[in-house]
């Protein structure tokens, strides 16, 4: 298993059925940020202010909140990995692009909601 530097593109590396696998700042933060919504959404189902819209993801929860969790990092950390082995493309940057932005407006919305349910 090969390692990247830390001051490089990427900081993990791996070797995957011949392509190399490359976690860059984007990836994590996505992953980063996917944890938080993760951990915000389960902190709001289980005090009772919000409901998961997602229907797929309503009965992961009702099976089991670490079902949720689970499924709720896997895809994404999935969906990461794929990306990041085809990270020279650049429909994988863009994805990468998108996705990080779509989940700071996710994080913003969370950060807003908690604010309302603590403040009013």
């Amino acid at each position: 298993m090969a390692q990247g530097n830390v001051a490089g593109r990427g900081w993990l590396d791996t070797s995957a059925h011949g392509r190399k696998v490359s976690l860059d700042r984007l990836g994590v933060l996505l992953l980063v940020m996917n944890l938080l919504d993760a951990v915000f959404t389960l902190t709001f189902l289980q005090i009772g202010v919000a409901e998961e819209a997602n229907p797929i993801m309503r009965l992961a929860y009702e099976s089991s909140p670490v079902s949720f969790m689970a499924i709720k990092l896997g895809i994404v950390n999935l969906g990461v990995a794929v990306l990041a082995s085809y990270r020279d493309a650049v429909l994988a940057r863009l994805a990468l692009q998108i996705a990080v932005a779509i989940y700071a407006v996710i994080v913003t919305w969370h950060l807003a909601f908690l604010a309302h349910v603590l403040f009013g």
